[in-house]
């Protein structure tokens, strides 16, 4: 096998893993819920976090497994083979289709990884031509998105810096947000918040809380996937869910500081999310087009 069935075969199983553990995590998440767990936004965002963490270390498991298995390290009896379990179960009678048919759905994948690999006419080249596709899409838009962030951080102006933690004020930014480099973390406030003193203390609890979770370098390690996975429908689940918990663990661990008022810090979210509304309503009818969003 060379080093290109290999790679082709680990990215299939990401993505059958993908699937699965997406489907693990409703289970879990509904679990939970029933546990009386439902509101343990931390603890479910750290779980979410730890199984999107096991699937990309799957690759490496399983390699580390089968040269165990290959030293005599691990019996071979602990050796795991899908295929020869559905075998296995075959000829137990636990499967109930003809000889014919299950043998050529053991060598479905094969084939279509064989189609794909030598880019056969038809079926192999239309998946390779739109995985290529999708893959320069999206990572030009990463690209393009990057280099905004970029421009938008440097376009600030230093406020104060303490140690790898820079506050930037912007007369561009619509909302309050955070931002990370390779060696600094960045927090970047509207210039009109200045003038709200409470408001400016909640928001930066906000911000800070989000830097202590992690969530600005999970936030990227998810984009840096996406040109990779961009037609899973399963990533798009994972990603959702980690962006709605990433928030709700936030504003739950800031809520629960005994300095902070809920009802102020609510109203503190309400007023953030209108003013962004009002800029993008300002740009779109300055640029010709309304757009709303919150």
């Amino acid at each position: 096998m060379t080093l290109l069935d290999r790679m082709f075969d680990v990215y299939i199983d990401l993505n059958i893993t993908l699937a699965v553990t997406a489907l693990l995590w409703v289970t879990v998440k509904a679990l939970m819920g029933r546990l009386g767990n439902r509101l343990a936004f931390s603890v479910q965002l750290g779980l979410l976090n730890g199984f999107f963490a096991a699937i990309f270390l799957s690759p490496a498991i399983v390699f580390a497994h089968q040269y165990l298995v290959v030293s005599e390290v691990v019996p071979a009896s602990l050796s795991v083979n899908l295929a020869d379990y559905a075998v296995s179960q075959y000829l137990r009678g636990g499967i109930a289709i003809p000889a014919e048919d299950f043998q050529s759905l053991l060598g479905m994948r094969a084939r279509m990884s064989e189609s794909v690999l030598t880019m056969a006419p038809g079926f192999g080249t239309a998946v390779v031509l739109f995985l290529m596709a999708g893959f320069c899409y999206f990572a030009a838009r990463l690209t393009v998105n990057f280099v905004r962030l970029n421009r938008m951080l440097a376009s600030c102006h230093e406020w104060r810096s303490n140690g790898r933690v820079q506050l930037l004020i912007s007369d561009h930014a619509l909302v309050p947000f955070s931002a990370r480099g390779f060696f600094r973390h960045y927090v970047v406030i509207p210039s009109e918040l200045l003038t709200e003193a409470d408001d400016l203390r909640l928001v930066l609890k906000h911000e800070f809380q989000h830097l202590r979770q992690g969530d600005v370098t999970w936030e990227i390690g998810l984009e840096l996937l996406r040109p990779v996975f961009f037609w899973n429908p399963f990533f798009y689940v994972w990603k959702s869910e980690v962006e709605r918990l990433r928030e709700l663990a936030c504003d739950q661990k800031v809520a629960e500081n005994a300095h902070v008022d809920l009802k102020s810090y609510c109203l503190c979210l309400l007023r953030a999310a209108q003013a962004g509304l009002r800029k993008r309503q300002a740009r779109g009818k300055k640029d010709g087009a309304g757009v709303a969003a919150v």
